[in-house]
């Protein structure tokens, strides 16, 4: 069986961003007026190619009351095959399993230009 790998590169807004809509909990935090219009919907999606055509979809999401990141694998014709648990960090590895097949899309925050 084979292993691949691929990295997806995001802005330091964009980290910024994530990091600050997780930090949010509930309905209850005062935090969550400002983002009101973002409910129930994708606000952001990161998207790595494998060398076989599979792909992953690492997605900021927003709930009833809260932001969360849905991981999930597709294969060459587009079809979800690996659903990974919602994660609270978008940085980092995500390690999907397809037919024996191990794909990891790493996403890291893009190097600053000088």
């Amino acid at each position: 069986m084979s292993k691949y790998k691929t990295q997806v590169k995001i802005s330091q807004e964009d980290v910024d961003f994530v990091n600050k809509v997780m930090e949010i909990r509930d309905e209850t935090d005062e935090r969550w007026k400002d983002y009101e219009d973002l409910r129930d919907c994708t606000v952001e999606r990161y998207t790595g190619t494998f060398e076989d055509g599979h792909f992953a979809d690492v997605s900021v999401c927003s709930g009833e009351s809260n932001f969360f990141i849905d991981p999930v694998l597709f294969n060459k014709d587009g079809h979800e095959v690996c659903v990974l648990d919602c994660a609270d960090t978008i940085l980092g590895e995500y390690e999907f399993e397809d037919d024996g097949n191990t794909y990891i899309l790493e996403i890291v925050q893009e190097e600053e230009k000088e």
